[in-house]
This record gives C-alpha cells, structure tokens and sequence, in this order.
C-alpha cells in the first residue's frame, strides 16, 4: 500500500480554525510523497467537511488509531488540544515513525522530532526536540496568501490607524504586549483589536 502522513488537527469556534488551514496546506504540499489521512475528533464536523473536499480519508482520533504495526510514514501535529498526543507520540517513536509538530507562540510543546513555530515573537527556549524551527520565516501560509504577502507594499510615512488580529482563541496577553510596543512609536494611534472567536473584552 502507498506510504501515508496522518494528520492530527482540531477545528472550531473555541480553538479556531488556523490549525486546520496549516494543516491542509502542509498536507497538500506532502502528498506528492505520502497520501494524507486525517485523525479527527469524532464532533469535529468544520475538519471532516474539508478533508472529505480534498478526496482524502480520516478516522476518528482515539485510543483505536494504531490497527496494526505498519502505521504511517510520518505524522504531522497541528493542535493545541493536548488529549490523547503523549500516547500518539510515544507509539510513533516505538515504531521509528517521526512526528513532526507546528505550533503557535511555544504553546503546547510536544516531545516530537520536528518543532516548527512560525509566530512573530517565538518562545521555544525551554523545550529542546532534535529539530526546533522558529521565527516568522516559518510561517505555515496557504499559496493565495503567500501570494499577496510577497507583492510590494507602499508603506506610507505617516500611519493614523492599525488592526490587529492575533487568531481565534484568547490572545488578550499578546494583544496588550502589541499595544505596549505600538506605544514605543511615539505618535498617536488608532488601534482597532479583532478578538476573533473568543469574547475576551
């Protein structure tokens, strides 16, 4: 049978949908060499629609994931829901298979292989996988806005008005650490903050 990459990654209103969007496009990119198959929360009904959209497969994530010792050729983690990815890992290392890990501001260090944190102030210091990528140089984008990030922008001398949208899940902290360096500028500034789908004032 063709080598596969399982996915593991969550999607909805409290988490966001960000995990999912990363994964997809990382998954489109490595199916030229490993056919995707998707482990999802059996209420997760936003990822099943996706994956489904795609032609690819998924199984419900849980404790009956491994049904036989073959298992992927790598397993790719994006998701900060935190249930069930020890026991995930360490099966994969039993089995030599490696696991690779995306992550957002150090949030949620796993024991992976590969680390992989594309967030503009990275916090991976106290965690030490074999392999850790951090930095916005990593950013995991989809090829439509890969496109739009890479056509020259004017940027005016004078800005009066910045939005700001950290994703989808409480961002309040690093919302006011912007605020702070914004104040640095020394102008004045209109600052509009999008909180996405958490209500955090």
């Amino acid at each position: 049978s063709p080598l596969s990459l399982w996915v593991r990654t969550v999607a909805g209103p409290t988490i966001g949908f960000g995990h999912l969007r990363r994964a997809l496009t990382l998954a489109a990119i490595l199916e030229r060499s490993a056919k995707p198959h998707f482990l999802i929360d059996s209420e997760d009904n936003w990822s099943k629609y996706e994956v489904i959209q795609r032609g690819w497969s998924y199984s419900n994530f849980g404790s009956g994931v491994w049904t036989d010792d073959s298992g992927p050729a790598a397993i790719l983690i994006d998701t900060r829901e935190e249930r069930g990815l020890a026991d995930l890992i360490s099966s994969a290392k039993q089995r030599l298979i490696p696991v690779v890990s995306v992550h957002d501001l150090g949030l949620n260090p796993l024991a992976s292989d590969v680390m992989i944190d594309g967030s503009f102030s990275p916090g991976l210091e106290h965690s030490s996988p074999p392999r850790c990528y951090s930095g916005t140089g990593y950013l995991v984008l989809d090829p439509s806005y890969v496109a739009v990030h890479r056509v020259a922008k004017p940027i005016p001398n004078e800005i009066r008005k910045v939005a700001i949208n950290l994703g989808g899940g409480d961002s309040s902290r690093f919302f006011v650490r912007v605020l702070e360096a914004l104040r640095l500028c020394g102008r004045e500034l209109e600052a509009v903050g999008v909180p996405g789908f958490t209500s955090w004032g």
